[in-house]
């Protein structure tokens, strides 16, 4: 009994002792505006420490603006065609017909009635032309383009209804340049004469 007696006391202390004990402990639950306060206060920091570890993006790099094609000079005016003449199978009609052309400064008619076909290709093949245009373009990019046309006027218009002198096969007719004009060396001029070649039936200035 005596023992039992001391147990029950040793229990109803324990008892108390723990009720004592819950009441003066702090709760553990958190009000909930703490909480939002805490979770607010968590979510800037983590921004914080997330936007001050990451390194500055870049801004966007634009795609580069292409750059419109160089648009090409036109030719001249003297190195667009007026007529659509073509090379002449009479040696006299080349010459009437050259006149024609060298009064109305036509480079490009000049070109294609009076250039041979072989040098044509001759100088496309070398790359310094594309097409007769191109050659007309060069003539006439010429400082003295003007003169050159005026000398050759003279000359042709000195000789003019003359007899030239034919070689052995007909194919290059050679016309004595009158004193006048014989300081003439531009196309065609070959020792004091003004020089044609027929190429596939057609006159030319050599």
């Amino acid at each position: 009994m005596k023992y039992l007696r001391l147990i029950i006391v040793l229990v109803v202390l324990l008892g108390a002792g723990y009720a004592w004990w819950a009441m003066r402990a702090p709760s553990p639950v958190v009000a909930p505006a703490k909480v939002a306060e805490i979770s607010t206060s968590t979510m800037k920091s983590d921004t914080l420490v997330t936007t001050a570890s990451k390194p500055p993006v870049a801004a966007p790099i634009a795609p580069p603006v292409p750059v419109a094609a160089a648009k090409v000079a036109p030719m001249p005016s003297s190195a667009t065609s007026k007529f659509d003449y073509q090379p002449q199978p009479d040696l006299n009609g080349c010459l009437d017909q050259t006149i024609k052309l060298l009064e109305a400064k036509d480079v490009l008619s000049l070109v294609k009635t009076l250039m041979p076909p072989d040098v044509l290709q001759r100088m496309i093949a070398s790359g310094r032309v594309a097409s007769m245009e191109d050659v007309a373009a060069l003539y006439s990019a010429r400082s003295d383009v003007n003169q050159v046309m005026g000398q050759l006027q003279k000359v042709l218009e000195s000789v003019k209804g003359a007899t030239p002198d034919l070689n052995s096969d007909g194919t290059q007719a050679s016309y004595k340049m009158d004193a006048s004009v014989s300081d003439y060396n531009g196309p065609g001029a070959d020792k004091g004469n003004i020089v044609f070649v027929k190429v596939q039936g057609n006159w030319y200035l050599k």
